[in-house]
């Protein structure tokens, strides 16, 4: 079964350098049991659904259809090792076959109110609702039930759903350099995209405003 956007665009998958790394040289995503996320009432409704259909695994990966925040960074790949796959959503959604119920599509956000007037047909989306405190993350997921015991299913992907790899804000540039160069190794990868995020530092931005400020003052 599979659930697709409304909407085509980017999505983006906030990590780590290995994760990526691993993403790339294997051309995989892989759905891991969520069973380590903070949101425990995210685990709990995974657990209920997988519980209720008789599942013995699932795993999940979350991406997100925002444009680039510093809250994404933070929480979802803080440090100098943070990285972000943008995907092609058109593109990543026609890779997404996997052993066992596979299931994709956006998060729908809910206030507690919202959730005694839910109709059963919305019920049956537990895996893909979440509380309203999270609705700005505007989150994507890829979720996989199977009926065996595993440690992860593995999603096979091609690099040309991929639009961009961006390097962590917080990386200093000379490194930045380095690890564009280690990814462009990858066989496959030597023209993809790799660019360094300037969110917190941008020349852009600090020229405009002094152009700005400088009209500003003109007599």
């Amino acid at each position: 079964m599979s659930r697709s956007a409304t909407t085509s665009g980017r999505l983006k998958r906030y990590t780590n350098l290995a994760v990526a790394l691993d993403m790339l040289r294997n051309r995989r995503i892989c759905l891991v049991n969520p069973s380590l996320w903070t949101d425990r009432n995210d685990q709990y409704l995974i657990e209920q659904y997988r519980q209720q259909h008789g599942y013995r695994f699932a795993g999940a990966v979350c991406l997100t259809q925002a444009s680039e925040t510093f809250h994404h960074w933070k929480i979802f790949a803080d440090g100098m090792d943070g990285i972000c796959v943008e995907f092609d959503q058109t593109g990543l959604e026609s890779c997404l076959h996997a052993p066992g119920p596979l299931q994709f599509g956006p998060v729908s956000y809910l206030r507690l109110d919202d959730v005694k007037a839910l109709p059963p047909e919305q019920v049956k989306r537990l895996p893909f609702l979440k509380r309203a405190g999270y609705s700005d993350e505007r989150e994507y997921r890829i979720i996989a039930f199977d009926r065996t015991v595993r440690e992860m299913v593995e999603v096979p992907i091609t690099l040309g759903c991929i639009g961009r790899v961006i390097l962590s804000p917080f990386l200093p540039t000379n490194l930045a350099n380095s690890v564009k160069a280690t990814i462009r190794q990858i066989e496959g990868c030597d023209k993809l995209r790799v660019i360094k995020s300037h969110l917190i530092n941008s020349a852009t931005w600090q020229h405009n405003w002094a152009r700005r400020l400088a009209a500003s003052d003109a007599p």
